[in-house]
Parts: structure tokens; sequence; C-alpha cells
């Protein structure tokens, strides 16, 4: 049942006799372009982070007067894999965690994907220490993708931008922090995951950024606009 029809289509008569555009709709609200058109497009179950942004929504365009949905009493909120830590920095401890998390949208559920905290700078400011990550397993993605990298003996995990380097015919795992270099290969290395999604609080409201096929240095630059 698609509870939030009302809502979308509200919204959506809004911004036509308002003139505005669903781009101005996401700065207002401190979420992406493509989340907005996602969310004002999709029909969807219910969540506690669906409902919360749809009110949002209403009150950015003078409208939070609409009757809000409300979540069902005993509603069971997305829960994913906690991998423990991964170290944004050189190579880290082994992921290992057979603890649950609860995320903010069923997007994030599936039976590839678990979740992890960030420790380390090596990725800023992209991806910041204590930021929740969601990594899809994958050991082929796309370049340009940030990554999560596992190297050959001790197992030891990092987190880079992956990148090719021509001169050198290889893959490269790049930091962001120009304070950083490339980490040690040691015995070799491989990629076991694509990051796909980024929880992150803003002034104690928690924000999400999520792209299916990876994020990338674009997709998180959005993050630095909300926060400046």
């Amino acid at each position: 049942m698609d509870v939030h029809a009302a809502q979308r289509r509200k919204i959506r008569e809004l911004l036509k006799e308002q003139s505005r555009s669903q781009e101005w709709l996401a700065r207002k609200i401190g979420e992406s372009k493509q989340n907005v058109g996602n969310w004002l497009q999709e029909e969807a179950p219910t969540t506690p982070r669906r409902a919360e942004v749809f009110s949002r929504m209403l009150e950015a365009l003078g409208a939070g007067d609409l009757d809000r949905v409300l979540i069902p009493a005993g509603f069971r909120a997305p829960m994913i894999r906690l991998a423990g830590n991964v170290p944004a920095g050189d190579w880290g401890d082994p992921l290992a965690s057979e603890e649950f998390v609860e995320v903010t949208d069923v997007k994030f559920e599936h039976p590839k994907r678990f979740a992890a905290y960030v420790i380390g700078d090596s990725c800023s400011p992209c991806l910041q220490p204590g930021d929740l990550t969601v990594w899809h397993v994958d050991n082929n993605p796309m370049y340009g993708r940030f990554v999560l990298a596992q190297r050959k003996g001790d197992h030891g995990c990092t987190v880079k931008e992956l990148t090719f380097d021509v001169e050198r015919n290889r893959h490269v795992l790049k930091p962001i922090n120009p304070s950083y270099t490339e980490p040690e290969d040691g015995d070799g290395w491989g990629v076991i995951a694509r990051l796909v999604g980024v929880v992150f609080d803003n002034d104690g409201l928690q924000m999400t950024l999520y792209q299916e096929k990876g994020l990338t240095k674009k997709h998180l630059s959005f993050r630095q606009i909300i926060l400046d």
C-alpha cells in the first residue's frame, strides 16, 4: 500500500504552483536531487526515514499541517550486518563482527550488503571518521568508486578510491586526503566491496547518500554542500 500517495501528489502540486524545482526542494531539505526525485516517483512501504522526509518536504513548501503518515506500532526498521570498523588509512584489522545495525532505508537491505563504521581520514572530506558506510559485495567495481580492499596474507582492510594508473598499467588504491600516500601492496590485494551508502549526522539530523552502482567523489561532494 502506498501510504504516501496523498503527500506525493500534494508536493508535486505545490512545486508546480510555486514554480519550484525538485532541485530547489532538495537543497531546502538537505537531500540530493536524485533522492527527492526517487521519493516523488516511487511507490514504496513507509519507513521512519521516509515519513520524516515527506514531512520535511511539506514543511519546506508551507504545508506542514497536512496529515502526516504515522509509523505503525511495532514497525521493524531495516537491519543489516555490522562488520565492525573499516580503516580509511593504512591497512587495518580484518572485518570481524556478527552484530546487526539499524539503517535508515529499506533499500539498504540486501543479502550482499553489510555496514561498517569509518576510522581514519585518508578519504576525508568525502568520508569522515564515524560515518556509517554501507557496502555491496563486489570484486570488480567500476573505476572512480570508493571500495573496500583486502590485502592477501593478513587480510588487512582499507577504504580508498579505485583508479587505474596507465603508466604502471595497474589498479591503484588512491587516498583522497593529500597527506596520505598509496598504501603498500605487501603480498597483493583485491577489492571485496563497493561503497553504496553513507549515513552521517548534520546538526543532529541523520542524512543519507546512496548510489546503487557505487559512490564517487562527485556523489560525496554533495555532502560538503550540506555541511557548508
